[in-house]
């Protein structure tokens, strides 16, 4: 009998010993926050058994359907995880099988979307932790609720302050936040949003911008607006123009413009909002604003540049005939331009075309470009169309002319005009002022306001070469994780600015020693391009690390670039951390270096050039990468009496 029940107690210990035991923990950093924040819930799992592994395990998480799925972070014991957008699921696959006593967490991010979820709205998540082995076990549930709340703001200005019988023009804008803001806890329009502008007494109405509809009988302008033109970060503007008789006014008197926005948000009651702006009546203000600048303040011979011009009609007057002109400075090119983009801040009914004429240093008569185009086109017109060879005929000067209507006041761009030039070697070197100018406006004597000069410092070449070095990477997100492949890019540059080729330039690379290169993996980015030979020395010069150098025998001209590629595998040994692994390049060649214009430039201390000398300045550039770091323990696994 004794011998039975201890062969009973055996088989009932080895069954146990064949079924594992799982667990899992639920969290969540946010509790209550806003809508549109990054929430992350945390699961803590466990094969807690000290002597049964456990197998086929998974983890599955049915995401609430308040929430948007975002991102998923594994741990060193997955393989893997998935979301599937059809049953809002997210799965983590585990090695197989999970060794007994391992424990660790995976990491799942979401957010309540911003705008469309109504405020006060709460979501309660749990998930499942199975195995083959094991019984499943549900997690503790965690709930977050978030808030929202109006952030539609709503203004009213005057655009233009016109005289008595000339333009005014006024202007509801209606935002929700402000243009271009996406702070969270925001809530979005539905069905459609009313403007409603009341006339002052007395008023004439002009125009409305956006199909205005004025009704005669109520002297009002009403706008009909879908709720999705003002979703979260974005405005709308709605604006009349009107005429103030003297009839009915005079200058210095004070005029009133009332309007309503009506609106009804995600989950809220409808809102009705008033604004008004006074305007005491100016005289007539004929102002032009013409501003111009230029992209850098230095340029080389042999480099391109942009010249941005900004028109503004800042007066209250209308200005018929407008035309500005520019000439050139000897050995400035003007290959292009754009003709700009140029919205109507007053009457919006005017009928402004721009044309163009160009003189050249073979013709000094205007030459009519042969195209009209609309004020808002921002056209790009190519001179080499009608100049082929610039080394012999070039353009001298410009004429843009705005009209048939006058330019109405208040009428500014958008998008600057711009004309893109090339420096030549007839650039003398010093200052190149570059002035526009209005050549005519009707009769009209204006005011002119703004700086409509550029000055611009030419340089010749330096002697030597300039080596402008570049590295940048990419991979699966801005965050890798140890056993994560990064795609670095790599660039060897001599900038346009120097006058000597670099001769047998070479790209190194002394990596870190949490980074491994992965054989073969370099490639040129562009197959036209000279093929360097590479080496790889690892341990060098007794460092650990491995240096990889690409060297070129052909001469890298002024302004000629190379973009190599290559891979490497993050280490386990890297320290997790923003910007915690770094990884730099080295751009070297025989000849003298005038300027770098890397972002690094440290001594030689490892002799990567190989030339003996560790005290010389090297021409580098910068590269950091995060390491993100997820927790995990194995338990060792003991064998009784041991």
């Amino acid at each position: 009998m004794k011998h039975i029940f201890t062969l009973f107690l055996l088989i009932c210990l080895g069954s146990l010993a064949a079924f594992a035991q799982l667990d899992i923990t639920k969290s969540v950093n946010y509790t209550t926050t806003q809508t549109g924040v990054w929430i992350d819930y945390t699961l803590q799992y466990a094969c807690p058994s000290t002597t049964t592994d456990c197998t086929g395990v998974q983890i599955t998480d049915a995401l609430p359907p308040e929430v948007e799925y975002l991102a998923a972070l594994g741990s060193p014991h997955t393989t893997g995880h998935t979301y599937d957008p059809a049953t809002h699921t997210v799965t983590f696959d585990f090695v197989d099988p999970l060794p007994a006593g391992s424990t660790g967490q995976v990491r799942i991010r979401i957010l309540f979307p911003n705008g469309t979820t109504p405020d006060g709205t709460s979501a309660t998540n749990t998930a499942v932790i199975s195995g083959t082995n094991a019984a499943s076990v549900t997690s503790n549930p965690v709930t977050t609720t978030v808030t929202a709340e109006d952030k539609i703001d709503v203004s009213k200005y005057t655009v233009v302050e016109g005289p008595v019988d000339g333009y005014t023009s006024w202007e509801v804008r209606v935002c929700n936040e402000c243009f271009n803001c996406f702070s969270n806890g925001a809530l979005n329009p539905t069905g459609t949003i009313t403007v409603v502008d009341q006339l002052p007494t007395g008023a004439v109405f002009a125009s409305a911008n956006h199909n205005g509809v004025y009704d005669a009988a109520t002297h009002t302008v009403t706008w009909t607006i879908p709720a999705d033109e003002v979703e979260l970060g974005e405005c709308v503007w709605r604006r009349v123009v009107v005429s103030l008789p003297s009839s009915s006014f005079s200058t210095g008197g004070l005029v009133r413009n009332d309007a309503s926005v009506t609106y009804t948000l995600v989950g809220e009651p409808t809102v009705t909002v008033d604004v008004g702006v006074d305007y005491t009546i100016l005289p007539s203000i004929p102002e032009i604003s013409l501003w111009k600048t230029d992209q850098s303040t230095t340029r080389f011979v042999g480099e391109s540049d942009v010249y941005e011009v900004n028109l503004e009609v800042t007066g209250n007057e209308d200005i018929p005939d407008l035309c500005v002109v520019d000439f050139f400075p000897t050995g400035i090119v003007v290959d292009a331009m754009n003709t700009g983009a140029f919205y109507l801040g007053g009457y919006d009914a005017a009928n402004i075309q721009v044309s163009v004429e160009y003189q050249t240093n073979l013709n000094n008569t205007w030459t009519d470009w042969g195209t009209s185009y609309d004020r808002g086109a921002n056209a790009y017109l190519d001179f080499t169309t009608v100049l082929p060879d610039m080394s012999v005929e070039w353009i001298t000067g410009i004429r843009m002319c705005f009209g048939p209507d006058p330019v109405p006041a208040g009428m500014a761009d958008w998008e600057p005009i711009r004309f893109h030039y090339t420096v030549t070697s007839d650039a003398p070197a010093g200052d190149a002022i570059n002035c526009m100018t209005i050549e005519e406006a009707g009769s009209l004597t204006y005011n002119l306001a703004g700086d409509p000069c550029d000055v611009t410092d030419i340089r010749h070449p330096l002697a030597g070469v300039i080596p402008i070095p570049n590295k940048y990477e990419y991979g699966d997100g801005n965050e890798f994780l140890h056993g994560d492949t990064i795609t670095y890019r790599l660039q060897l540059e001599n900038a346009t600015a120097a006058a000597d080729a670099a001769v047998n330039p070479a790209l190194l690379d002394l990596l870190p020693l949490d980074l491994a290169y992965v054989p073969g993996s370099w490639t040129m980015t562009d197959s036209n391009d000279p093929i360097p030979v590479f080496s790889e020395t690892t341990n060098y010069n007794g460092t650990g690390r491995t240096l990889l150098e690409w060297q070129w025998s052909q001469d890298l001209q002024p302004g000629q670039r190379i973009s190599i590629e290559f891979e490497a595998i993050v280490l386990s040994t890297a320290i997790g951390g923003q910007s915690s692994l770094e990884n730099n390049i080295y751009q070297v060649s025989d000849n003298v270096i005038a300027q770098c214009w890397g972002t690094h430039e440290p001594a030689d201390f490892y002799d990567i050039d190989g030339d003996g000398d560790t005290s010389e300045i090297l021409c580098g550039e910068r590269s950091t990468i995060t390491i993100e770091e997820i927790p995990a323990l194995d338990s060792e696994k003991l064998v009784m009496g041991q």
